[in-house]
């Protein structure tokens, strides 16, 4: 499987587990263009944006990170909507949740996260729905 329908299963797979622990989710549409971020997910009145990467390597490489999506991350808070986030699907399927003011400062530091900055980073999957 090539790394744009890897990434797209993902997207879709992380959707589905949102919905599982009661969100609402929308997978939002890929564009040839871009798009912002990959999932507007809600609950308890919450809503969250979400850039869904996936990490086999167990790195991700900050500078992925696109103008637009920062942008939108930023505009997304500052409106009231709260964080943006970054799922990073690790190569052992855990998934670590990391807003996207953090992923920016580490972005500063950094070029390249590998699984230790990752998971210090980051909030479990499991743990970060808890704070919902």
């Amino acid at each position: 499987m090539n790394n744009k329908k890897s990434g797209n299963k993902f997207e879709k797979d992380l959707c589905e587990l949102l919905a599982s622990k009661g969100f609402w989710a929308y997978n939002c549409p890929n564009k040839t263009s871009g798009q912002p971020a990959d999932i507007i997910a809600s609950r308890n009145k919450h809503p969250c944006l979400i850039d869904a990467k996936e990490c086999a390597n167990d790195t991700y490489d900050t500078v992925r990170i696109e103008e637009n999506q920062k942008n939108s991350m930023f505009l997304w808070e500052y409106t009231g909507n709260g964080l943006g986030y970054f799922a990073l699907k690790l190569s052992d399927g855990q998934i670590y949740m990391i807003d996207h003011n953090s992923m920016l400062l580490a972005r500063q530091h950094k070029r390249t996260l590998n699984r230790a900055d990752i998971i210090d980073l980051g909030t479990p999957f499991d743990e970060w729905v808890k704070g919902w």
